[in-house]
Parts: C-alpha cells; structure tokens; sequence
C-alpha cells in the first residue's frame, strides 16, 4: 500500500500537461502516478518517516462576514481540494471551529471537507483537483475570453453591506418584504362580462362616498395594463380627482382625498414595480406633495406611503444588485479553477441540498409581483420604450419582468448546473455517486413541495449528455427516479402532478401557512397555463351594438389564477436552516453549454455509434480541440 503523498506531489508533476491538461494515456498517467508516489515512499522511509508539508501561514482579511471566513483554510488563502486540506494539516484529529453558519456534520467531516476521506478507492490517494479526475478543462473553455486570474472566494465579490441588509432580501421567509401578499376575496364576481375603458377607469377613481372595491380594483390594475399603460391610467385617474375637488364641499374633499389615498396605498404595495418608472414615480410625488396643501392633515399618511414605496423600491434595487453580483462571480470563475470540487465536497447529504435550494427558490419566487405575468409575452412598444426609462441594474432583461426572468434563468441554471456537476467526472463510481445523490436530492424535493427544484434536478439527469452515459446508470439506483417521473407524468396535462399540488395547497391552507408548509409550483407549467388564459381568452368581446368593449370577465379569471395558483405560495415558510456556503456555491459555480457537456460526455464515455462518431468529430472542430 502506497503512502499518502503531500503538496510537493503538485498537479504540475503529476502530469506532463498544457495548461493543466494532461496529454497522455490514461495508463501513462497511473504509471508515473505510481511511480511518483513509490520515490516519495522510498524516500520518506529513508528519512525517518513521511510529514506533511505545511505552508507559511498567510493573514486572513477580517473584513469579510463572519458567515465566509470559513470558505479560507488558515494557512491558505484558496478554495482547497479534500486531499490538498488534509495533507496541508499536520494534525488531523486538532478540532476546528465551527460557526453558526456550517452545516452540521459529523466529527470526521467538521469544517468545510477538513478531514473527509478520499473519494478514490485507489491506494494511491488523489488530490481532488487532480486533472486525471476531470474531463479536460480545454473542453469547458468559456466561449469569451477571460482575463486569467487568482480563483476569487465569493466573500471578495458580495458587499459587506448587501449581507448586513439580507434580512430584506426575501431571506427572512416573509412575503411582505418585497410586495404585498394578495387580497383574500373572491375575484369571480364580475358584474358584467365586458367593459369600455373609460368605464373601466370611472370605475377605478375612488368619489367622496365610495372607493373600489377590492375584487375589482386589484384585477383592474393587474389586466387593464394589457390596453392602457399604468402612467397613463395614473394621469388620468388623478386628473380626475383633481377636477372632482373643485365641486366638492369640505367635508366631500376631504374623505374624496382620503379613498383615494387609499386606493394609492393598494397600488403601491401590490403593484410595487408600476413605480420603478421615473415618471411614474415623479408624478406619485408632484399628486402627493398637492394633496397636503390642499389638507395638510393628511401629512402623515402621505410620509408612510412614500416611505413604504421607497423601501421597496431600494429593497427590489438591492435584489438585482444581489443577481447581478452572483453574475459577474460566474463569469469570473469560468477557468480552470471551477473543476476543483462538487457538490459532494460542499454538501455531501442529498437532503440538506434539497434544503438549501427551497432557501435559492423562495429568495426568488417572494420577488415575483403578479403584473410581470401580464406583461410577459404581451409588452407593447409603449411598454417597451418606457422599460428603457426605468431603473434596472440589467442590461439584458426587461425592466417589466425582470424578477421573473431571473426566476426562469434560475430553473434553467439548475439544469445545467447538474448536468455540469455529473459530467465534469472521469471516474465512473463519482458519477454513479453522484446520480444516485441528485435523485435523492429531487425525492426531498418533492416531500419537501419544492417541485420547481425537483423538476430542475430532473431535467438535469435527462439531458443528453448524462442520459447517453449508459454505463453509468446501470450502476445507479433508479427506483426512485422511476417513481418520481411517475408523479411528473405529462399525459393528461399533468394530471396527477396537478393533483399532489391542490393537496398540498389545502393542507397549507389548513395551517395557515406555518413555517415548514412549503409550496414552489413547477414554474414551466404554470407559465404555460397563464399563456393559455392569455391566448384562448379574447381581449376584447363584440357588443349587441357591435362595439368592442375589454373583456371583464378575462381579467377576473386571470387575477384569480395568478392569485390562487402562484402568489398565494409566497407566504411558504421555510424552516430548514440556511447556509451561505452552500448556496454560494450552487448559485456561482460555472455550468457550461450545451456543446460543451456533450463533449464532456464523450470523455466519460466514449461513442459507441456512427452517428455518436460524427457528432463528436463535429463538437471537436465547433469547439477547437
């Protein structure tokens, strides 16, 4: 049996390589490993004995969240591989310091991966970020180039301040930190199937004796945005309580001002990105600052609901912050440098994964508002110009909808991210590990009634590149996946997932939503579904007189969907524990395109067929390697 080699044993001597890969067989490669590691025996012996080298110490930058100090090792300032941890350690069995933000974990796997064994079985033990265990890091070249730096820690990328602020991120578990959850009433009541838009906006404007009601008001403000846009209906609607005041007595002014503050109020909370527009926003502030002229007893209504709207703006302003900051940490550890650990190093029980992911699902499902949905697919040119005045801390998204195409880039992230996690694996017992750990990941998922990950994780283990790997499932466990597939079957509209979900909503419901009652609906199904409503639903329905009028009934229907089906779970609660690195992990570590993967799976596996041969030849001169 060989004896473990230290830090001298670099990557760099264990392989003649360019660039850190390796150019020979994979034989030539045991054998200078053999060789390698039986001269250091020979020589340890002759020595009295084999010692870890033990790096200088470096200083530790304090300026960092107590919660990522344990990303760095004490004598390292890199993200370290299992072996290359241990081996940096002179005594194994010293005990380490474990925050309140680390996974719990047994005594031999305390810290971040201390002192977890070798997941080689060789007797030679491997250090982790050893090449030999990866397909060739040529194959995940970014497809631009990238500037090669030092591997960053996600701490030097995250603001010290945008953590101290992360209880109104959403990661408190209340849905009321971005928006207002929707009102509970019936929205079916419809006193008439159509409607003309000025009757609809008459009917939006509070009077002195009345203000809309609630079943009407909030499917007016989310639908009527399809036929007029929200600065529009704003400009009208106060043009014409302004015009109101003036044939109003005193007591008529002031209980017409306060509906209609009341009704600002509700706008504002539910509809909160309507005000990200700038001209929106200035006239919200010129209608307020006349409306405490004309009663400057209303003062102070007018503070809290300028305050309450400015606080969710800076609160939405700080999540793409967050989005955008994990972006840019993606593209700057796309190198060589991302094939260093996995999941497993992370986070080696499936279940706690699962966790960490309901944490990523529910940060980005309480930012969703219910007006995206109607602006998706359906924004006009008016819409589209007004997109461009507004704040948004993206370039590439629209400003109207941009928490829910986040919310989608991260269902297709998640994907990728296990393909990525399965496929960047030489070894054949990793990847059967590894398959057998994302299924039981996706199985708490669903216990859990996190179907969106669950779903995610899925799609992951049936793409191509990981579901041609027929060696390696054959090893794999698939019962389970077999029996979750069953509950996602597609025939008859997703009749027996639809089912699990009404169930789970009603048990929610049962308990008033206490904290562990968790509901992410799978979102591809719903958006399917709103589309459905949106396209098979006529926007505008041909009188007896033969006029077009807006089809009233059609807002009611989609209010009610999107309030029941979806807005109605961002008051899931979570009650697992959240941990940073973890979820710091899954949100940054690099996955790669399509081309890339699949060129990867050719590694792991070699083609077997004449069309698997062309596609690679193919892959190989499309990718330059």
């Amino acid at each position: 049996m060989h004896q473990r080699y230290g830090n001298t044993f670099s990557n760099s001597t264990m392989s003649s390589s360019n660039n850190g890969v390796f150019l020979g067989t994979a034989r030539e490669k045991r054998e200078k490993l053999l060789r390698k590691a039986y001269l250091n025996q020979q020589r340890n012996e002759a020595s009295g004995g084999w010692k870890p080298h033990t790096p200088p110490p470096q200083t530790i930058n304090e300026s960092f969240p107590p919660e990522f100090r344990y990303f760095r090792h004490p004598h390292n300032s890199r993200t370290h591989s299992v072996d290359s941890i241990s081996s940096s350690i002179t005594n194994t069995n010293a005990t380490n310091p474990i925050n309140d933000h680390q996974m719990p974990r047994t005594a031999s796997q305390t810290s971040l991966n201390m002192h977890r064994a070798s997941p080689c079985p060789s007797d030679v033990s491997f250090s982790y970020s050893n090449p030999k265990y990866f397909v060739r890091t040529s194959v995940f070249r970014p497809s631009s180039a990238l500037a090669t730096k030092v591997p960053l820690h996600y701490e030097n990328v995250i603001r010290s301040s945008l953590f101290d602020d992360k209880q109104h991120l959403g990661i408190n578990n209340d849905e009321s930190t971005f928006r207002s959850p929707t009102p509970g009433p019936d929205f079916s009541a419809a006193h008439s199937d159509s409607i003309t838009l000025d009757e609809l906006i008459d009917r939006l404007t509070p009077t002195s004796t009345s203000t809309p009601e609630i079943t009407f008001l909030y499917p007016a403000l989310l639908c009527c945005r399809t036929y007029i846009n929200p600065i529009l209906l704003f400009n009208k609607i106060a043009k014409s309580i302004f015009s109101n005041l003036t044939r109003c007595s005193s007591e008529q002014r002031t209980n017409l001002l306060l509906n209609y503050l009341s009704m600002l109020i509700h706008w504002t909370k539910t509809f909160s990105y309507d005000f990200r527009t700038l001209a929106l926003m200035n006239q919200l502030e010129c209608i307020t600052s006349q409306i405490v002229k004309i009663d400057p007893g209303f003062g102070t209504n007018v503070k809290l609901l300028l305050s309450d709207i400015m606080s969710k703006l800076n609160i939405l302003d700080r999540y793409e912050q967050y989005l955008q900051l994990i972006d840019n940490e993606i593209a700057t550890r796309l190198t060589t440098s991302a094939l260093t650990t996995d999941i497993y190093e992370q986070c080696p029980c499936p279940k706690e994964f699962a966790h960490q992911l309901t944490h990523i699902e529910l940060d980005r499902l309480k930012a969703i508002g219910a007006e995206e949905f109607i602006h998706m697919r359906s924004s006009d040119s008016s819409s589209a110009s007004d997109s461009r005045s507004t704040k948004s801390s993206s370039t590439t998204l629209n400003a109207w909808t941009y928490c829910l195409e986040a919310y989608v880039n991260w269902s297709n992230r998640l994907s990728s991210f296990v393909t990525t996690e399965i496929i960047k694996h030489l070894k054949r017992h990793i990847r059967v590990k590894l398959l057998n750990y994302f299924i039981d990941a996706a199985l708490e998922c669903f216990n859990t009634g996190n179907f969106n990950s669950m779903m995610g994780i899925l799609g992951g283990l049936n793409m191509l590149p990981v579901k041609r790997l027929k060696k390696t499932w054959s090893k794999a466990n698939r019962a389970k996946l077999d029996t979750l597939e069953k509950y996602m079957n597609p025939s008859k509209n997703f009749c027996i997932y639809r089912s699990i979900v009404k169930a789970a909503m009603q048990r929610a419901e049962k308990h008033n939503w206490q904290p562990g009652m968790v509901i992410i609906p799978f979102l591809s199904i719903f958006l399917r579904d709103v589309y459905f409503i949106k396209v098979r639903s006529p926007d505008l329905i041909m009188t007896n007189d033969e006029h077009e009028e807006l089809n009233l009934k059609k807002f009611y229907i989609l209010a009610r969907f999107i309030s029941e089906e979806f807005i109605r779970c961002k008051s899931s609660k979570c009650s697992f524990a959240r941990y940073e690195s973890i979820i710091n992990y899954v949100v940054t570590s690099p996955v790669f395109s399509e081309d890339s993967l699949m060129a990867a799976s050719f590694e792991c596996e070699p083609p077997e067929t004449e069309h698997d041969r062309e596609q690679l030849r193919s892959l190989r001169a499309k990718l330059g390697f």
